[in-house]
């Protein structure tokens, strides 16, 4: 509708009065974190209440998420949400709008429907306030540099979608029935330029009156014309476009089913109505769609939907725990409210709590183009709308005794030259019947010992994966639970076998670990011979590497680990190189293929020494590492050490010999981001001294022009306060192990066979996406593909931490030639 200049003054009038006693943020005490509003705008009554139910969860649900990482950050605000109904209603949205501005709102998530973002607009733009619409379509309302930003493509795209689907299905001839307003309109003019467009003719069709309630006339109009176009095309060639909200299209459909005439149509659609509840609540109108195939179409991130196979599991772990809170599958408008929190909370971020309107409409583009959100990637065309996306159509069926929603089909355009429509279907579940009730994962942790760090980390990751996992199987109807059944291995490969026989006693298949590899080695045998499948998310020596075994590691051989430190230290300058290495299987590979490599570069071993694992003392070893660089040039020498907590005796032993002091040290990733080392000074000064850097497998680097994953920070932060700290970096890999143990029993059927099982995970590492990124793995069951990022001892202004020094890439997909870059 138009507002006319009066009734906008008399407005605009009233919010500057009203606004001066409202503020949007606040804080109790000058050291406290101020308190931003987030204004939002949504259907919480009407003829949209489906949306805005699903809007209130994702709101209670991500506003905890937002402020903690706020919090990590260090930032000096925190979100609050401030919710107004709009009814369903333009008018609403429009009180609601200015009742936000007089609390003293700037962003402002919603409204969802076109009809109330055409109408509250002009204020918007008025009042300096943004609208970050996480469902608004109209092609109208695609401006740029007005205050209107949407999470969403607009229509042009869910029109040639239509259009193309019909013209699959071979029908010549479409009679549309829309609901006459903005969004309405301007859906019905999509569809039809591009169905006439594939050849396909549009009849006049029928525009009605929103809310009316009952469509007698309507229909009537819409079969006669629908009668005209049979005649004309015959039998299978006519559809009808149905454009309408939820509350509309149940006496619609309802009342179709009393006109013989629209029974002989294909009817389609729309996104407004897909997947609502009131719908299948209806059996009149379900069975009318049921009977003549109606497809509607709604963007998704359905793995199914996607151009590009593979399951984003973080995506799915947030989607899932979404979904259980609404208590029902939530859409995509769902997501793009969760989206839009986090866009608002980025945008204030860079540009400030303070900023005017101008630059946080600067910043919030600029924000959506580096971020992925639950909706996919984000970034905005010229006029502010999500540029590209997939859309899912949906049919309803019969589902026992009532009705529901079945994906059919998909278009899809995103990462593609050309568009298309393919056929698809909903995943069939496997696994339904599971062999009890609870089913026991097994995990050997180094939760004492010199690998506590690590082990105390994957213990975290677990935890959250294990409740992730627990949400999804409650969620379908599993009737199971996972439980983990966690031993201490103290760092110790005799303790670890021990605790493997008490795990595998139990007729556990799976067991997640060990940490170590000299713990792998000791236990490996006995899973070979027991059928007992082992996930390692962080052993990787090299002698290791083997087919065919019961072993499976989610990190890379040490190979690679080899190739990047011996390439960064030759880059570094480093020519001489002396190694010192722990004694097992794990510091004898890795230093001898680091020698291996550094000297393939050119440099030279000048000496390498081993110690015992159980050794306190390293005077004999540091003695020797001390007479080999007495000779070297220091500028271009290095030691390199392959240790574990033990590093902090070496470091702190390691001053009494002077020639070690003039030389750069290098380590592994059995020492990188060691929390022992930083927390002793005495070591940490001598290994910041010597800039003491180690490699270890990063999850979170970013390939350009891969933007940022919110998903995959959320998670991230669950795990970090599961384990109250910031864990070490093999956290990750195991929260993808325990998914990957889960979705190959679910595969398997729940299989005991340890072949079937072995061969289930190895095929479906390649299908998913995790925390660590893509999880393919070789046919040793290794990794086969990573990044190494390098971090070094640095002091601090109160205590010595790690900081980023380089990442060594390994990606042949992406990279022809392994580098390494700088930040």
């Amino acid at each position: 509708m138009k507002i006319r200049p009066f009734f906008l003054l008399q407005m605009l009038l009233l919010c500057t009065l009203l606004v001066q006693g409202g503020c949007s943020s606040s804080s109790s005490s000058s050291d406290a974190p101020q308190t931003v509003s987030i204004g939002v705008l949504a259907p919480l009554t009407g003829s949209l209440k489906h949306i805005g139910e699903g809007m209130q969860v994702a709101l209670e649900i991500g506003l905890p998420q937002v402020n903690r990482r706020l919090a990590l950050e260090g930032q000096n605000f925190r979100l609050t949400t401030v919710v107004k109904d709009t009814a369903s209603d333009p008018q609403g949205a429009l009180m609601a709008l200015l009742a936000l501005k007089a609390q003293g709102v700037r962003f402002v998530i919603g409204p969802v429907s076109s009809a109330e973002c055409a109408t509250i607009l002009p204020v918007a733009n008025s009042l300096g306030m943004i609208l970050i619409s996480p469902a608004s379509t109209a092609t109208s309302l695609a401006i740029a540099g007005d205050n209107l930003f949407r999470l969403m493509p607009n229509d042009n795209s869910q029109g040639a979608g239509t259009a193309a689907l019909m013209l699959k299905k071979g029908f010549s001839a479409v009679v549309p029935i829309w609901r006459g307003d903005v969004w309405g309109d301007d859906l019905k003019a999509s569809i039809t330029t591009a169905f006439q467009n594939g050849g396909g003719t549009v009849l006049s069709g029928v525009r009605y009156t929103p809310d009316a309630g009952a469509y007698g006339t309507e229909l009537d109009q819409a079969a006669a014309q629908v009668s005209q176009a049979l005649s004309t095309y015959g039998a299978g060639k006519v559809a009808v476009a149905m454009i309408s909200y939820p509350t509309e299209s149940v006496p619609l459909l309802s009342g179709a089913a009393g006109r013989p005439a629209l029974a002989q149509a294909g009817w389609f659609g729309s996104d407004a109505s897909t997947l609502s509840p009131l719908i299948t609540a209806s059996a009149a109108a379900s069975a009318f769609a049921a009977q003549t195939n109606l497809l509607s179409p709604i963007f998704s991130r359905e793995d199914a939907v996607l151009p590009l196979k593979g399951t984003v599991l973080i995506d799915r772990a947030l989607r899932e725990k979404l979904s259980q809170r609404l208590g029902r599958q939530a859409d995509s408008t769902t997501f793009a409210t969760w989206d839009a929190l986090w866009l608002a909370a980025k945008t204030y971020t860079a540009g400030g709590i303070s900023a005017d309107s101008e630059t946080l409409k600067t910043g919030l583009v600029s924000v959506a183009k580096s971020n992925v959100g639950l909706n996919g990637a984000l970034v905005m065309n010229a006029a502010g709308d999500m540029n590209k996306g997939n859309y899912g159509f949906y049919s309803i069926a019969a589902s026992g005794s009532s009705y529901a929603w079945q994906l059919k089909a998909a278009y899809q355009y995103e990462l593609l030259a050309t568009p298309q429509v393919v056929d698809v279907s909903e995943p069939v579940l496997k696994g339904l019947t599971p062999p009890a009730a609870e089913v026991k994962i097994g995990a050997l942790l180094s939760l004492t010992g010199s690998q506590s760090y690590n082990g105390q980390s994957v213990r975290a990751g677990l935890l959250v994966a294990l409740d992730n996992i627990n949400t999804y199987l409650t969620r379908h109807g599993y009737p199971v639970k996972i439980a983990l059944e966690i031993i201490d291995t103290a760092s110790d490969a005799d303790q670890a076998l021990n605790g493997f026989t008490t795990l595998a006693d139990q007729g556990i298949r799976f067991i997640v670990g060990p940490i170590t590899s000299s713990e792998c080695q000791r236990v490996l045998p006995a899973a070979n011979s027991r059928g007992v499948i082992l996930l390692s998310p962080s052993s990787n020596a090299i002698q290791l590497a083997q087919p065919d075994d019961n072993l499976i590691r989610f990190v890379p051989s040490a190979v690679l680990e080899a190739q990047g430190l011996a390439k960064l230290m030759y880059e570094q300058g480093v020519r001489s190189l002396a190694i010192m290495a722990r004694n097992d299987i794990w510091g004898s590979d890795l230093a001898s293929r680091t020698g291996s490599e550094f000297q393939a570069l050119g440099g030279s071993v000048i000496t390498s020494v081993t110690y015992p694992t159980d050794t306190t003392n390293f005077a004999s070893q540091l003695t020797t590492l001390a007479g080999a660089l007495n000779t070297a040039t220091p500028s271009s020498s290095a030691v390199l050490t392959a240790s574990f907590d033990e590093i902090t005796e070496i470091f702190l032993q390691a001053p009494t010999y002077p020639s070690l002091a003039t030389v750069k040290w290098y380590g592994s990733d059995g020492s990188a981001q060691n929390e022992r080392l930083a927390a002793t000074p005495a070591a940490a000064a001598y290994a910041a001294a010597r800039s003491f850097t180690c490699p270890i497998e990063h999850v979170f680097i970013q390939h350009a022009p891969q933007p940022n994953s919110i998903t995959k920070l959320v998670i991230r932060d669950d795990i970090r306060e599961a384990y109250s700290g910031i864990p070490a970096l093999y956290a990750y890999p195991a929260w993808d192990a325990l998914w990957i143990i889960v979705t190959s029993l679910l595969d398997s059927e729940w299989s005991t066979s340890p072949a079937v099982l072995r061969s289930a995970v190895l095929s479906g590492s390649d299908n998913y996406i995790g925390m660590s990124n893509f999880m393919g793995l070789d046919a040793n069951g290794d990794r086969k593909y990573g990044d190494y990022a390098f971090f070094s001892m640095t002091q601090g202004t109160a205590a010595y931490t790690w900081n980023l020094f380089a990442t060594y890439h390994y990606h042949p997909a992406l990279y022809l030639t392994p580098k390494i870059t700088y930040p």
